[in-house]
C-alpha cells in the first residue's frame, strides 16, 4: 500500500486544489464571460455537487454503513441503490462539482488545471484503494456492481 492511500480526507484534497486554483487565478488573467452566465454555472455546479454528495451520504445512512473514507473495510453493506446506480462515487463527484463552481467563480482558465489533478489524485489514492478493500469484503457482488456502474459518470 502506498503511503498516501486513504490518508488525506477527500474534502481536504478538494480544499488544497481549491487553494491552488485561487493562487493560480491571482497570477493569470480572467476569462471574459457574462456575469449572469458565470453565476448560473456557479450556482448550478454548487447545487449539483450538493445534491450528489448528500444523496450519497443519504444512501449510506439508509444502509447503516460507514461514510468514513479512511476505513472502507468497516463497510457493513455494499450500497448500490439510489444515486449509486448511476455513479460509484457520488460524494467525490460532488466535491468535483464544488471545484468546478469555484473555478467558474474565479474565471481563471489556468485554475481549471486543478480539476484533472483532483480526479487523478482521488482516483489513485482514494477510490482504487477503497475498491480493492471492497472487493476483498464483498467479492463477486462488488465486481458485478463495478462492471455495471461507472467510477465517476
Amino acid at each position: 500500500m502506498h503511503s498516501l492511500e486513504l490518508k488525506i480526507p477527500p474534502p481536504i484534497v478538494m480544499l488544497l486544489c481549491g487553494s491552488g486554483m485561487w493562487v493560480v487565478s491571482i497570477f493569470a488573467s480572467a476569462i471574459e464571460l457574462d456575469i449572469f452566465i458565470r453565476n448560473a454555472i456557479v450556482i448550478f455546479s454548487l447545487v449539483l455537487g450538493a445534491c450528489l454528495g448528500f444523496s450519497g451520504v443519504w444512501e449510506f445512512r439508509k444502509a447503516s454503513t460507514t461514510i468514513n473514507p479512511h476505513s472502507p473495510q468497516s463497510s457493513s453493506s455494499l450500497v448500490i441503490s439510489g444515486i449509486y446506480q448511476t455513479t460509484r462515487n457520488p460524494m467525490y463527484l460532488g466535491l468535483f462539482f464544488f471545484l468546478l463552481a469555484w473555478g467558474m467563480y474565479l474565471l481563471s482558465l489556468w485554475s481549471f488545471c486543478f480539476l484533472p489533478i483532483f480526479i487523478l489524485y482521488i482516483t489513485r489514492f482514494q477510490i482504487k484503494p477503497e475498491e480493492k478493500i471492497l472487493r476483498q469484503v464483498f467479492g463477486a457482488e462488488f465486481d458485478q456492481y463495478a462492471a455495471n456502474v461507472r467510477r465517476w459518470l
